[in-house]
């Protein structure tokens, strides 16, 4: 078969350590660049839709639907995923 266990892992690990070198190389370009890696690590915040709005919502891209659009671009348009909209027709059961 090939080589033992201790060899597969052995050329595991110098791959892992190449990667993780240039990785580090890299941050520290940054760095030196002044781009501080830690800085601004805060997840984005969400747009949380009222209810009124999501009714608006579902029905403009029920509206977009019926004159031909997918559901895809419906809800790119209005700027959802599709999976939220039909998450959103169902509960408001539009």
């Amino acid at each position: 078969m090939g080589g033992s266990y201790s060899q597969e892992a052995s050329s595991c690990v110098r791959f892992a350590s190449r990667i993780l070198a240039k990785e580090m190389k890299r941050i520290q370009e940054l760095e030196a660049q002044g781009f501080d890696p830690y800085e601004n690590n805060e997840k984005p915040s969400r747009k949380i839709y009222k209810k009124d709005e999501r009714i608006r919502i579902v029905n403009e891209i029920n509206e977009k639907r019926q004159q031909g659009l997918s559901y895809r671009n419906a809800c790119e348009l209005q700027g959802i995923p599709v999976t939220t909209y039909r998450k959103w027709k169902q509960r408001l059961k539009l």
